[in-house]
């Protein structure tokens, strides 16, 4: 039985160790957001830059070890204490900095609608084009919101402070999975792997950015590290009264994680697997704390639907998109399995569950059938590719909306994100790399002959197995490259722990087996030397593209993207829209979002003006119907350039020359009238104010620039090449004064 298990357990192991070697593969190419930096290379360049860069990562960690070694445990909590300090503090410097309008697509329809509950108390079965009959399993989460920002109305927040509350919220539940993250490894694997994946959270700018980002991704991270920890106690718990304790709170967190976000439920099967497998040690010893945790499943999973039916009096049943569906999405070739406009409309359209059903399951057979077995593998692992190698998990398109901006959105979030773009994707590398390395000694090492794992290598399969999970059910789901997010600190932790399994080894004279020997410290110097070299060539070779060469840029002034219908009626002869805003930047573009309301009429035409407050004219333009795409926008370039000196009021002005009902342009807004999306302006119809509406409008300044000025540009260039030679010089010394000891 035990050689069987072992067995077992290395077939998973196995799975784990290509799936991860895979999507290691990919994260040296798989960074084109880097819009200006990325086809400046040749491949073998980038390939090159992001292994350089994983390298020096690496550096960096390994110089964090050998300084750690050598720390009291007074200082060992000091610095735990110092990290969780300096990551809410960014993550609150971000979150005000940033200064989101809104948020983006579903998160911000969840808001909205948890604000609409705080007047009505219930879900609205019609708000937005039906959105919560067709996605049901949202309801959990936005009443979780309701009762967030019911507590914060209470304390007299409104709107948008009740949206930097949920982000706050959102902050903690991230801090509190690295928390528990770091639990687990320092209970149950080794302190090397703990404070190595702590500095990891510590350096990883996603860490810093999602609590922007408040939804199910995110707010299900404690959760699912919540539940592997309780696991874990339940499986070391000495006492019959612990395990039922840690069983029945840990079928609460997994029920209440489920109904935020379904892929928690990974863990559970994962854990199934792992105690299966022969690693939860006697099954029977552990029956009372099972048994706990099943009636906990049961009366959590009751509890809370009885809960959800109270706040939901609409039937969902003709309206809900089945299973299959997003199966059937995942399976378009065409789209690498992403998330797919015609099949969502499909599916809407038909009239009942059943319907919906054979609809989807007749589009997911002739899917497989036209892919075949080798069309399939490939699908799949495009599908991982799309999930998992993108570095920065799309926080572009989801942080992209502001009503206000400066220096801070340059960098992070516009024309000169590419360098953080880079250094995002040398992290995902860095990451991947040594957890495949990490899984890979878990195969290859020799273990003792009655047992295949050591009692710290058994936690490590357990984090793998759900990671496993994770991936795998992507390749069956729909995709893109946001999913991964919720799994990011199962990922620093085997990236902690295989990168503590190579560098290091336990010292054989001492039992404590977190203080360890390290390796490589004479070459890794010479290594680092030879990459601050590298880096010193390409930066000489490159030089001239940065500080000479002309490249288009853009400065957003305001970034309004959100609507609340793609269904709205179109602006009709006789009718007018004004749009006003407020900008202190200067601009020389306006573009406005729109959707003809029939394909096939294009013909219906529009007056679009921009004045100041002073009543300066900076644009006049008649455009049709034939002028524009389908949800695209119209980009308009001043006739004369805004140079506002203070803060300006300027109005966007619509007025319908020539169209009627079937033969109009519908300009999309957000105007549920529960949140002000773009709150210093207002929109008017034919001269009377909507209540909290607004188009879905942007204001920029195009122009030719370089990329950086020569003094910038020879900054940066010193700070790398120091930088890289500190570290080589780090290297050196500690290498230097082990010897010597």
């Amino acid at each position: 039985m035990r050689k069987l298990s072992g067995l077992s357990a290395k077939l998973f192991l196995l799975i784990f160790t290509a799936a991860a070697a895979y999507i290691t593969r990919f994260t040296f190419t798989e960074w084109d957001r880097a819009g200006f930096l990325y086809p400046l290379l040749s491949r073998a360049e980038q390939i090159a830059v992001i292994a350089a860069g994983a390298l020096l990562i690496a550096a960096l960690c390994g110089i964090f070890l050998r300084f750690m070694a050598s720390a009291s445990e007074k200082k060992e909590r000091f610095f735990t204490v110092l990290v969780f300090t300096i990551l809410f503090a960014g993550q609150l410097l971000l979150i005000c900095s940033i200064g989101q309008s809104t948020f983006m697509y579903d998160p911000y329809r969840v808001f909205d609608e948890a604000l609409h509950m705080l007047s009505t108390h219930t879900v609205s079965g019609t708000v937005m084009e039906g959105y919560y009959g067709i996605y049901p399993n949202n309801i959990p989460f936005t009443l979780i919101c309701y009762w967030i920002l019911s507590i914060g109305s209470a304390f007299g927040l409104a709107d948008t402070g009740l949206m930097v509350l949920l982000q706050i919220l959102n902050a903690l539940c991230m801090d509190l999975a690295v928390f528990l993250t770091f639990c687990i490894l320092k209970n149950w694997c080794t302190g090397n792997a703990a404070r190595l994946f702590l500095f990891l959270c510590l350096i990883n700018p996603l860490v810093y950015l999602w609590p922007g980002f408040a939804y199910t991704s995110t707010f299900s991270m404690p959760f699912l590290m919540g539940a592997l920890f309780l696991f874990l106690l339940l499986i070391h718990s000495d006492s019959k009264k612990s395990q039922i304790r840690c069983g029945a709170l840990l079928g609460l967190v997994l029920i209440l994680g489920f109904k935020i976000r379904a892929t928690v439920m990974i863990t559970l099967i994962a854990a199934a697997i792992w105690a299966l497998l022969g690693f939860a040690g006697k099954l029977r010893a552990l029956l009372p704390g099972f048994l706990a945790l099943i009636l906990s499943l049961a009366v959590s999973l009751s509890a809370f639907g009885a809960i959800q039916k109270h706040y939901v009096d609409f039937d969902y049943t003709d309206t809900a998109f089945p299973v299959v569906s997003w199966l059937a999405m995942g399976a378009l070739e065409e789209t690498d399995g992403m998330f797919n406009t015609q099949d969502y409309y499909d599916t809407r359209n038909a009239p009942t569950k059943e319907a919906k059903q054979t609809l989807n399951e007749q589009k997911l057979s002739r899917r497989l059938k036209d892919l075949g077995p080798s069309g399939i593998l490939r699908l799949a692992g495009r599908k991982m590719v799309r999930t998992w190698a993108d570095g920065t998990d799309d926080y572009v398109s989801y942080l992209n909306q502001y009503a206000d901006t400066g220096k801070l959105h340059t960098y992070l979030l516009e024309d000169k994100k590419d360098f953080l773009v880079c250094y995002m994707q040398m992290m995902r590398c860095f990451l991947f790399l040594f957890t495949t390395i990490g899984s890979l000694l878990l195969l290859i090492r020799r273990k003792t002959p009655d047992r295949f794992l050591t009692e710290q290598e058994k936690p490590l399969l357990l984090l793998q197995l759900n990671l496993l999970g994770g991936t795998l059910f992507h390749v069956l789901w729909e995709t893109g490259e946001l999913y991964s997010l919720c799994f990011s600190f199962l990922l620093f932790a085997l990236a902690a722990a295989g990168f503590d399994a190579l560098y290091c080894r336990p010292s054989e004279a001492r039992a404590d087996t977190s203080l360890s020997v390290h390796r490589f410290g004479g070459p890794a110097a010479a290594v680092l030397v030879l990459i601050a070299a590298g880096t010193a060539g390409w930066l000489f070779c490159h030089t001239a593209d940065f500080i000479h060469t002309p490249v288009k840029r853009h400065d957003s002034v305001i970034s309004q993207k959100t609507y609340t219908s793609s269904e709205q009626s179109g602006l009709t002869a006789g009718n007018t829209l004004e749009q006003t805003f407020c900008a202190d930047k200067p601009f020389n573009r306006v573009c406005v979002r729109v959707k003809n309301v029939l394909p096939e009429g294009r013909d219906s035409e529009y007056l679009v003006t921009v004045t100041s407050e002073n009543g300066e004219v900076l644009l006049s333009q008649t455009v049709t119907g034939n002028d524009v795409f389908d949800y695209d926008y119209f980009y308009f370039g001043l006739d004369t350039q805004a140079r506002p000196e203070a803060l300006t009021e300027y109005t966007i002005r619509i007025t319908c020359l020539k169209g009627d009902e079937s033969n109009s342009i519908a300009f999309l807004r957000y105007d549920t009238g529960n949140h002000d999306a773009y709150l210093p302006g207002t929109l008017s119809e034919n001269g009377v104010a909507v209540n909290k509406a607004d188009l879905n409008f942007m204001v920029y300044c195009s122009y030719e620039d370089t990329y950086f000025r020569p003094g910038s540009w020879y900054f940066l260039c010193a700070v790398l090449l120091l930088g890289e030679l500190l570290l080589a010089v780090c290297y050196a010394l500690q290498n230097r004064r082990e010897q010597k000891t």
